[in-house]
């Protein structure tokens, strides 16, 4: 028998709007919710879906532009300029490692967001639907929903928000040049490693709810070891078929976020690992570079190779946390398969 819920208790799709409408801005999320019969569903925007398609486009564009702004921002041409340059010397410039550096962690973000946007855009219609479909039918069932998924995925959309914007901007504005073309291209870095972030705090958001529902699971598989279950033979076999329900739609959830998130978090951990790298390798090799006629090149040698580091432990950091959630929930899964 399906239970219905208490109304002051949101539901499944009422908690992870938040998340999901901060998706929508970060042009990877092309669904809305809509009510078939009273009963919410997600299904997919054709204006949302249009957006997303010109802004993977946008994406492209960008990064075919990385290099060309790259050199313009290290002040290349007038190097080639020169009446005694050569072409060894333009090809040497290239290969620098200020030059490379430089790029390299704008490349990595822009790719990683082109790969999750596309991945995105084809696999999310597909499986998040079913996934919070699966969520929503074990809460009706098993009445487990509560008003504590809402206030996670709220704070994850805070700490999204905190981690996407103040500190990028600061960055921004410190190391970049005069040249209006270093602002396009680095505020269109920002906005590709908003959509990035989005994608993990998503993942991080249903995999919180599915562990939530498998840790009361598994409490009550406990309370079929109690006395009232033991002495009731009737009352014991109506919960042990709810708990096989709940398993089995527990269990298409988890297949639905993996087959959601399985390539995005692969994209994504290994562009995390590689610019924690290059990081480090910039803060080496390309930390003494002037960057701006604002600063003082003193302030910029500590500015910059400080600025690195703290990216560094940023990316390390985002690494660590989606290893744990992912960690976390596979192991409680584990049990039920």
């Amino acid at each position: 028998m399906i239970s219905f819920p208490n109304r002051m208790v949101k539901t499944v799709f009422e908690s992870v709007s938040p998340i999901l409408l901060l998706s929508r801005l970060a042009g990877v999320c092309p669904l809305i919710t809509k009510k078939n019969y009273g009963v919410p569903e997600l299904v997919r925007s054709n204006y949302l879906t249009m957006l997303q398609v010109i802004i993977l486009l946008i994406s492209l564009a960008h990064l075919g532009f990385i290099p060309y702004a790259v050199i313009n921002i290290e002040e290349m041409p007038q190097i080639s300029s020169q009446y005694n340059a050569t072409i060894t010397d333009t090809i040497k410039d290239l290969s620098s490692q200020k030059f490379i550096t430089k790029m390299a962690n704008i490349v990595l973000i822009s790719f990683t967001s082109i790969l999750v946007r596309f991945s995105n855009l084809i696999q999310m219609p597909k499986h998040l639907p079913e996934l919070l479909k699966n969520i929503y039918t074990l809460d009706r069932i098993s009445l487990q929903a509560n008003n504590r998924d809402i206030k996670r995925t709220f704070l994850l959309s805070v700490v999204l928000i905190v981690v996407s914007w103040p500190y990028q901007i600061y960055s921004i504005l410190i190391v970049t040049t005069d040249s209006w073309m270093a602002f396009l291209m680095f505020y269109l870095n920002l906005y590709n490693n908003f959509a990035v972030i989005s994608c993990e705090f998503q993942f991080v958001a249903f995999a919180w709810i599915i562990d939530s529902r498998f840790d009361k699971l598994n409490k009550t598989l406990k309370e079929l070891c109690n006395k009232q279950y033991l002495d009731n033979e009737q009352a014991s076999l109506v919960k042990l078929s709810q708990t096989r329900k709940s398993s089995r739609l527990l269990c298409q959830a988890f297949g639905n976020l993996n087959r959601l998130h399985g390539f995005q978090l692969m994209a994504i951990l290994s562009g995390l690992s590689l610019n924690v790298l290059f990081g480090l390798y910039f803060s080496i090799f390309g930390g003494f570079t002037k960057n701006s006629t604002k600063t003082s090149i003193s302030f910029q040698r500590i500015s910059n190779i400080t600025n690195e580091i703290l990216w560094s432990i940023y990316y390390l950091t985002r690494f660590v946390f989606i290893c744990i959630v992912a960690g976390s929930t596979t192991d409680k899964v584990c049990i039920f398969i």
